[in-house]
């Protein structure tokens, strides 16, 4: 298995031959192929390899049990979304609380889009997911075990490793410090073994990415748009208040799009879902949040909003030195997706028991069938217009 960043990819001919624009065609080169040729691709993905290694076992057995490109790559897929089920239904049962945020949560059909696709959002958002279950988990139990340093500090290091904007999250962590100053010697050792192994592996991970380019698309809208983040970065420090304008500026215009593109505008941003499902999906969180209460103290919860708008500030920040125009105001290339793991943070400090005598999972299930079936609906109609 070579890990190295590659700018030279062989896939199936068929693809760049077929060029398949319907399902219809799509069922029809499901099947078996015992004689694959192939094409030089260039310009692979820049990200870590550690978001495609389920699909990418799942694409490797196709490949040995000679699959048709499309079946690899629908086989690829369910596996990402298999491991996506796997990782939120483990939160949604080890979380002692808030067990109908997550299970709302997780049906949001932007996430479930994701799920089931090659998006390394799929398996990012799904270690957030975990992260915050787990802290609520520990936050409830009276002892530290060692297996549940493994699992958060493997958590921390992924993260770390293949989208490190989203670390700020474990700083909800801090509210199980009194606990870590009980643990035993054997598993102080362990944190410090794996402090020693995130350095290493960040050390490799560097050296892997050393070869690493911009692909050619993005070499023409770099040069086109002006995007420079060192010439950026200078724009930012010539004012001081030049951060506070550009994310007050950003926000204030693109607020509606954050919102809409954290449910709706489903593929490449083309499918729209009924403007009922869109709503119903944000009346059933805040349903989900008044149903049940975190026993944590108003201090806490203020933390963990503050966590939000560090991270909504390093979100938009992060895309405005590398996606914009120098000396603009307003930050390009953020959907409302990027935001969603704080949602889920932002629903445990929103937390209440208003509506404590409908903390019933069944309650829901009505909200999610008017959600998601309109959602599959408006999918199946949009290829249909597009065939």
């Amino acid at each position: 298995l070579n890990l190295k960043a590659m700018k030279y990819v062989y896939i199936d001919s068929d693809y760049s031959v077929q060029k398949l624009r319907s399902y219809s065609d799509v069922f029809n080169n499901l099947g078996f192929n015992f004689h694959p040729s192939y094409t030089l691709f260039e310009e692979a993905s820049s990200y870590n390899a550690l978001v495609y290694l389920v699909p990418g076992i799942a694409l490797g057995l196709g490949k040995i049990l000679h699959l048709s490109l499309y079946t690899c790559y629908y086989l690829g897929r369910m596996a990402n979304l298999a491991l996506f089920i796997s990782v939120v239904s483990y939160a949604i049962k080890i979380t002692p609380r808030l067990k109908n945020v997550f299970f709302v949560f997780c049906f949001n059909p932007m996430l479930i889009q994701l799920a089931a696709s090659y998006s390394s959002d799929c398996i990012i958002i799904a270690a957030c997911i975990l992260s915050v279950a787990y802290f609520l988990y520990l936050f409830d139990k009276e002892k530290i075990e060692t297996k549940d340093i493994v699992i958060v500090c493997s958590l921390i290091i992924f993260i770390l490793l293949v989208k490190y904007v989203y670390l700020p999250i474990f700083g909800i962590y801090f509210g199980v410090i009194p606990k870590l100053l009980h643990i035993s010697k054997k598993q102080a050792k362990l944190i410090v073994i794996f402090l020693l192994s995130t350095i290493l592996l960040l050390l490799i991970s560097n050296y892997l990415k050393k070869d690493m380019t911009a692909s050619e698309a993005f070499k023409v809208y770099y040069k086109t748009a002006h995007v420079d983040s060192g010439k950026q970065i200078q724009f930012l420090l010539e004012d001081k208040m030049n951060v506070f304008r550009m994310l007050y500026h950003t926000i204030l215009e693109k607020k509606d799009f954050y919102l809409s593109t954290m449910v709706s505008n489903l593929g490449w941003l083309a499918i729209q879902i009924p403007k009922l499902s869109y709503y119903l999906f944000f009346v059933s969180m805040i349903f989900a949040t008044c149903t049940e209460s975190v026993k944590h103290k108003l201090g806490n919860r203020f933390w963990y909003v503050c966590i939000v708008v560090i991270e909504v500030a390093l979100i938009i920040l992060g895309m405005y030195l590398y996606w914009t125009t120098v000396g603009s105001f307003v930050t390009e290339g953020v959907q409302g997706r990027y935001f969603l793991p704080l949602v889920l943070l932002l629903c445990v400090a929103l937390s209440n028991g208003l509506l404590n005598k409908l903390n019933r999972i069944y309650y829901f299930i009505p909200f999610i069938i008017l959600v998601d079936i309109p959602t599959i609906y408006s999918i199946i109609h949009f290829f249909n217009i597009v065939i």
